[in-house]
């Protein structure tokens, strides 16, 4: 019986042992980049901004203050407390479940309002025997982060404000991690380690904006930055982050597209759009010819505005295709002054052109008189034969005389019609004749055209 009662008083103190886990203190400060104090600031009893004192302990268990007023508790993380207190309280008692209650005084003459202390809490007992699986991170950033990944998984996180910095802490398993911040017109923040224990990283945000703003010669010209319309030149400061874009500017009919890299800081582009962008292209001949050129047409002289590249030219000399031509046009002005002349008869070409439209307009004029005169003299001959048959059916003297003189006169103009129809036709032989020659001399002039290769 005295054996099994020592075995039961054992078996109770090594319990009360085990559950009986202590706090230890390991600093009290005040902490003077945490700002919660004032951006969240609480009113005590006496409407006075509360003190707040910062917890920081590797319990594995909730923390609590008990002998005080606690108007706000606010748990951060894990083994990260907030607790708003009166700024009169001089101690208080740190409870926990596993934990002996823990008195503690604070240490300094007086807390003030609206000030972060922060206590660090070590515990000690068998709780320290077990190992903990979740590691705690710490990170002080110069700004507030837009999304927050681990792992490349988004994570919810409220930043902490501090005096010049921002505290997010997260929590994850011991092991190999990437931790990635990201914010807007900043270069991400990037980590990739082995996480073992607790840790404190301190990082800032670089800028990662440029500024541009864009100018052109001419000066009005709208412009388009990634399709965006952004105005006309010259163009006020646009924030973008680096890297490349393209540039459209609409110049008449135009739309001259430019690739430009923006990089950090002040980027001031200046373009010359007709030096350096545009192909002037002057097409002059010493003829009166027909130039088509890039869908347009005109005579004698073009005047046009291209974007640069290849374009084909065709120029007709009394309706005959002479060149037809492929150019490649650069930036700035091209000027082509075609001298026919260098390159065949064209001064005899032209004479025999304007020859045979003279002699093909005659041709045509004859072909329409023959007609006209075939006609007449049909119905001049149609009208002599009716006056003929009543002359041949007349009664009396009078109707054979009036029929007879009616006979006579419309075969009179039937003959001269007949006549006149005749040189009518000789002059359409003739004019034929002619126009035959001259298509000849215009064939025979044709193929001796040289070849054009270059009309720059």
């Amino acid at each position: 019986m005295r054996k099994e009662k020592l075995f039961l008083l054992i078996l109770i103190c090594i319990s009360t042992n085990l559950i009986s886990l202590e706090f230890n203190v390991n600093d009290f400060s005040e902490n003077p980049n945490d700002l919660i104090g004032l951006v969240y600031s609480v009113k005590d009893i006496n409407t006075e901004n509360c003190a707040v004192i910062r917890i920081e302990t590797d319990a594995l268990n909730e923390i609590f203050i008990s002998d005080i007023e606690v108007y706000k508790r606010e748990k951060k993380a894990r083994g990260v407390y907030y607790f708003y207190i009166s700024h009169r309280e001089r101690r208080f008692s740190i409870l926990s479940k596993g934990y002996m209650p823990f008195d503690f005084e604070i240490p300094i003459a007086k807390l003030e309002s609206a000030k972060v202390y922060l206590l660090k809490l070590s515990t000690s007992g068998f709780e320290k025997t077990i190992i903990d699986s979740r590691i705690r991170l710490e990170c002080y950033l110069n700004e507030s982060p837009d999304n927050i990944y681990i792992d490349e998984e988004k994570v919810i996180v409220s930043p902490m404000p501090l005096a010049n910095k921002f505290l997010i802490i997260l929590e994850f398993e011991r092991g190999e991690h990437t931790v990635n911040f990201k914010k807007k017109t900043y270069r991400d923040i990037y980590i990739s380690k082995m996480y073992d224990k607790n840790e404190i990283i301190n990082e800032d945000f670089v800028k990662e904006i440029g500024t541009i703003s864009i100018n052109s010669n001419p000066k009005g010209i709208n412009v388009y930055l990634d399709d965006t319309f952004i105005g006309e030149t010259p163009t006020r400061e646009i924030y973008k982050k680096p890297g490349e874009y393209k540039i459209y500017f609409e110049y008449k009919d135009l739309e001259i597209p430019v690739i430009s890299n923006i990089s950090d800081g002040e980027n001031k582009l200046n373009y010359d759009l007709i030096k350096d962008f545009i192909s002037c292209v002057n097409i002059e001949t010493n003829y009166n010819t027909q130039i088509i050129f890039n869908q347009m047409s005109s005579e004698k002289n073009l005047f046009t505005e291209i974007l640069p590249g290849n374009y084909p030219l065709k120029i007709y000399f009394h309706n005959y295709k002479i060149i037809e031509e492929t150019i490649d046009f650069t930036p700035g002005y091209n000027k082509i002054k075609l001298n026919l002349n260098d390159h065949f008869d064209a001064s005899n070409f032209d004479k025999y052109c304007t020859k045979f439209d003279v002699w093909q307009q005659e041709s045509k004029i004859s072909l329409y008189a023959s007609g006209m005169y075939l006609l007449l003299s049909g119905l001049f001959y149609y009208q002599a034969n009716e006056y003929y048959n009543d002359y041949i059916e007349a009664n009396n003297v009078h109707e054979v005389l009036h029929y007879k003189k009616k006979y006579n006169q419309f075969i009179d103009f039937y003959y001269i019609t007949c006549g006149v129809n005749c040189l009518v036709i000789f002059d359409l032989i003739y004019s034929n004749i002619s126009k035959l020659y001259y298509k000849s001399k215009i064939k025979k002039t044709l193929k001796n055209i040289k070849p054009i290769t270059n009309l720059e």
